[in-house]
C-alpha cells in the first residue's frame, strides 16, 4: 500500500479541501478497508499461527500464571516456550533484576572510592585492588547469570552430593522408585 495514513492519501489525491464530511468518511471507510487488507496480507507472511488446546485447569493454571508474571496470553506463552528451549528463565518482573543489577554496580562505586581513597594515601597495593576488581567482577556476572540462566539438574546433584554426601544413598533409591 502506498500510503500509511489516510492524510498520506489525501494529500497525495489533493482531497484534503474539496470534500465534505460524508464523502470524507465514505473514502476514509475504503481506504480503511483497503489498509486492513493491505496490512493482514503482508502480516499474514511474517507470521505463523499455532493453535494449542487445553484442559480446564490447564487453562486455569496458565491464566494465574499470566496473571502473575503480569503477560498478555500470546507474549506469555511465547516467554515460556522460548524461555524453556534456551534454558533461561522467564523472570515476572524484569524491573527487579535492573533494581539488582544497579545495586550491584552502586557496591562497584563504593570499591571505586574505596580504591580511589586508598591510591591518594598508598595505603593499599595494586595487586590488592586488582583482587577487589576480580572479585565484583564474579560477583555480577554469577548473579546475572544465576538469575537469567536456570540451573541443570545435573549440576544441582551433583553439588548436593558433594556438601551432602550421606544424601547420595537415598537420591539413588528415589531414583530407582521413579523408574519402576
Amino acid at each position: 500500500m502506498k500510503y500509511k495514513s489516510f492524510q498520506e492519501y489525501l494529500l497525495a489525491h489533493d482531497l484534503t479541501d474539496s470534500l465534505n464530511d460524508a464523502q470524507r468518511k465514505s473514502l476514509q471507510k475504503q481506504w480503511r478497508k483497503d489498509y486492513q487488507k493491505y496490512y493482514h496480507k503482508t502480516y499474514s507472511k511474517k507470521r505463523i499461527r499455532k493453535t494449542i488446546t487445553l484442559s480446564v485447569s490447564e487453562d486455569r493454571q496458565l491464566k494465574k500464571i499470566l496473571k502473575e508474571y503480569d503477560l498478555k496470553l500470546n507474549d506469555g506463552i511465547k516467554q515460556f516456550v522460548f524461555a524453556y528451549l534456551n534454558q533461561t528463565y522467564v523472570v515476572p518482573k524484569p524491573e527487579i533484576i535492573e533494581q539488582l543489577i544497579i545495586q550491584i554496580r552502586k557496591i562497584g562505586t563504593n570499591i571505586n572510592q574505596i580504591a580511589h581513597h586508598a591510591n591518594t594515601y598508598h595505603t593499599t597495593t595494586q595487586e590488592q585492588l586488582d583482587i577487589i576488581y576480580k572479585l565484583l567482577y564474579t560477583i555480577e556476572e554469577t548473579i546475572i547469570n544465576a538469575l537469567c540462566t536456570p540451573p541443570r539438574l545435573d549440576t544441582l546433584l551433583q553439588n548436593h552430593i558433594k556438601a551432602f554426601p550421606n544424601d547420595q544413598r537415598r537420591m539413588l533409591e528415589i531414583i530407582r522408585t521413579a523408574n519402576r
